[in-house]
């Protein structure tokens, strides 16, 4: 009978979804690249271009790449790697990780 009672004043302190570090996305950069995280709402677009449109000169670009570096951008919600979209939970991790 206790240990039914431990069992119950136990399981709601555990949550039903643990987070694994594998489930943040940036985890999974430590010591390999170096990301920057841009995140904007639909109405800021125009922030998020001046990234895009910088990450678009070639000094710009070959120092990016030089340097290892990923660019996470969430735009409305809707998360990329490096222009690659990510799945809703890869996205709602990335932000928790923020």
């Amino acid at each position: 009978m206790w240990r039914a009672i431990a069992f119950a004043m136990v399981l709601p302190i555990v949550p039903s979804h643990a987070a694994s570090p594998t489930d943040n996305p940036l985890a999974a950069e430590r010591w390999q690249s170096r990301p920057i995280v841009v995140v904007v709402p639909a109405s800021d677009r125009a922030l998020l271009r001046r990234v895009e449109s910088a990450l678009e000169r070639p000094t710009t670009r070959a120092a990016f790449v030089e340097r290892e570096m990923v660019l996470y951008t969430v735009e409305a919600g809707q998360g990329r790697r490096n222009g690659l979209v990510m799945t809703r939970e890869q996205t709602r991790s990335l932000l928790r990780a923020l």
